[in-house]
């Protein structure tokens, strides 16, 4: 595949995806890093699949696992920055200026016993 343009030309698409992707990675931009690697990868994947050349396809395959592994990494560091800001969000005083309400007056179902009972009538205590 090295002398045929279509895939030289995926190859460079992906090369070039790895770059902006290493160049987010470093600004800490890891949501954009994750989106290029991923992008990077499939493009990867393809041009793998045509490649004949067995020390280039051994080369980009390398790669491959080294950029597949950091866009795991990624992903996980995302997935537990999201359930640490949704998790502050919950526990902060704004929290239930974003709630929807419960009832028509916003504190409960507007049956008093039953708020009561459930623990949802009055002002919520948050100290």
């Amino acid at each position: 595949m090295g002398d045929l343009g279509g895939g030289v030309a995926i190859r460079e698409k992906a090369i070039a995806l790895v770059k902006d992707a290493v160049d987010k990675d470093k600004a800490a931009d890891y949501p954009a890093a994750f989106k290029l690697y991923m992008s990077a990868l499939d493009h990867f994947t393809i041009y793998l699949k045509y490649e004949k050349n067995p020390m280039m396809h051994a080369t980009i395959k390398g790669k491959f696992t080294e950029y597949l592994e950091r866009a795991e990494e990624l992903k996980k560091l995302i997935d537990s920055d999201n359930a640490t800001s949704k998790a502050n969000s919950a526990l902060s005083p704004d929290s239930a200026l974003r709630a929807k309400p419960k009832g028509a007056n916003g504190a409960g179902s507007g049956n008093k016993e039953n708020d009561e009972e459930k623990g949802t009538c009055c002002v919520p205590d948050y100290g």
